[in-house]
């Protein structure tokens, strides 16, 4: 029983790499790194399922969605059906967690630091399965359960501020966004905020002299966030109990299976999977002798 080589091979087996050389970096790193890579691409990606569409009164009214507004229909309907966006995102998302010092930043800032997807909006796709590129660009985060749709705006006219306003605005309850206490911060100049990012904290924006920052886990530069690096802890902890206490898992999972009229056994062996279910990418414990399966919660 290996968990942690278990690991290594399902997240070998589920990141995408560009070329031979991008493996071989990803099989040379040490497991935290890796596990780091693939917690950062799970959470970016906009996993298809139906999702409840909540689109900013302040959209609506923007000249460029009456232009566009058969393209975002259909975006609109894509979203509500579950239907796969891969299509309308960024080429770069798909190795979006190849960022180091040896290798080029391939990391879109709105993405990695405030968990806001753009999606190109033209209908036409391309011979390699994304639609054509081009103004404007829809503005959207997405939870599990809904899309928020928070603005339209041409590639090199978008506004963080404006998208920040618009999602506090219409879904303060939401907390798409963590809502600073105490004092309110000197806002840092850009060259400040681009230190930060360097080493993984979080920059901020201020509405009605509130700060916010994203509440969303993220990887940026050459070192994981706060969060990545608490969900990577998580997971590697649970992975070490299961490990090291095979006999006490035994018995607790003979109590708990008693009640249905079956056994585990004593001595039990634990592999880990990666299982891509109707909602998520999920961490599974499976018992070999049994095939019980426990979805980790991380």
């Amino acid at each position: 029983m290996d968990l942690e080589a278990d690991l290594r091979a399902e997240i070998l087996k589920y990141l995408p790499t560009p070329d031979a050389d991008a493996a071989k970096w990803l099989n040379s790193m040490t497991t935290e790194r890796l596990l780091d890579c693939f917690l950062t691409l799970r959470g970016r990606v906009v996993h298809p399922h139906p999702r409840n569409l909540l689109i900013a009164p302040e959209l609506i009214q923007n000249p460029q969605f009456t232009a566009s507004s058969r393209e975002i229909g259909l975006v609109w309907d894509k979203v509500v059906q579950g239907a796969d966006l891969t299509p309308h995102l960024s080429r770069r998302l798909r190795f979006s967690y190849l960022q180091d010092v040896r290798r080029p930043r391939n990391v879109d800032f709105l993405l990695s630091e405030w968990n806001l997807h753009y999606l190109h909006i033209a209908s036409t796709i391309g011979p390699d399965g994304y639609v054509a590129r081009g103004n404007p660009l829809l503005f959207a985060i997405f939870t599990d359960s809904a899309a928020y749709f928070l603005d339209v705006a041409p590639a090199a006219g978008w506004s963080l501020q404006r998208m920040v306003e618009n999602a506090v605005a219409n879904w303060p309850n939401d907390e798409l966004f963590h809502k600073l206490t105490g004092g309110i911060p000197e806002r840092p100049q850009a060259a400040k905020d681009r230190a930060r990012r360097r080493k993984g904290m979080d920059t901020y924006v201020q509405v009605n002299k509130v700060a916010y920052v994203s509440n969303h886990f993220g990887q940026d530069a050459e070192v994981a966030s706060p969060r990545i690096t608490i969900l990577r802890m998580k997971l590697l902890g649970l992975l070490k109990y299961f490990t090291d206490s095979p006999t006490s898992l035994g018995r607790e999972c003979n109590a708990a299976n008693a009640q249905f009229g079956m056994e585990s056994p004593l001595m039990p062996q634990f592999r880990l999977i990666i299982a891509r279910t109707a909602r998520a990418f999920e961490f599974v414990i499976v018992e070999e002798k049994t095939k019980l399966m426990m979805a980790l919660d991380v």
